[in-house]
């Protein structure tokens, strides 16, 4: 784990508000040259603190009409390796987080239809018990990640 200083926390900050921002105008936020930010995002990237960039898409807007979370209980280890393979060849799994509790896995998904997400369910009862949550609206759909001792 890398040491963060105030801009680097400034540098975080503005990158996942913002990932399209240059140098320069990183620069002029946190008061340095865009070679020194440059300097700076490179370590972060390197250090493995920013792990890429990317756009945020809604899902509703390019055809998906259903996004979920499918909980799944193996039933055992090898079915639960199973299911995160299962899961990384789905392109409609956006997510996949194995988690302990009364589930193993959850999986983030987006699907046309909840009649299109049928038949994956069926494959994943294969390696488990499948539950299905459909999400009907995201209050609060991303936030950064806040300077740790920051929550009030």
């Amino acid at each position: 784990m890398i040491q963060l200083d105030d801009i680097d926390w400034q540098l975080l900050a503005a990158l996942q508000e913002d990932a399209r921002l240059g140098f320069r105008e990183l620069g002029r936020m946190v008061h340095l040259t865009a070679p020194a930010v440059a300097s700076r995002v490179r370590r972060l990237e390197e250090g493995g603190v920013i792990l890429g960039y990317s756009a945020r898409v809604d899902p509703a807007a390019v055809g998906y009409g259903v996004e979920g979370f499918i909980h799944i209980a193996s039933n055992g280890r090898r079915q639960s390796y199973e299911i995160a393979a299962q899961a990384a060849a789905e392109p409609r799994v956006l997510e996949d987080h194995r988690v302990a509790g009364q589930s193993d896995h959850v999986l983030r998904i987006v699907a046309e239809s909840l009649t299109s997400l049928e038949p994956f369910i069926d494959e994943l009862n294969d390696n488990g018990r499948p539950a299905t949550s459909v999400v009907f609206s995201s209050p609060k759909r991303w936030s950064p990640i806040p300077r740790p001792g920051t929550q009030g």
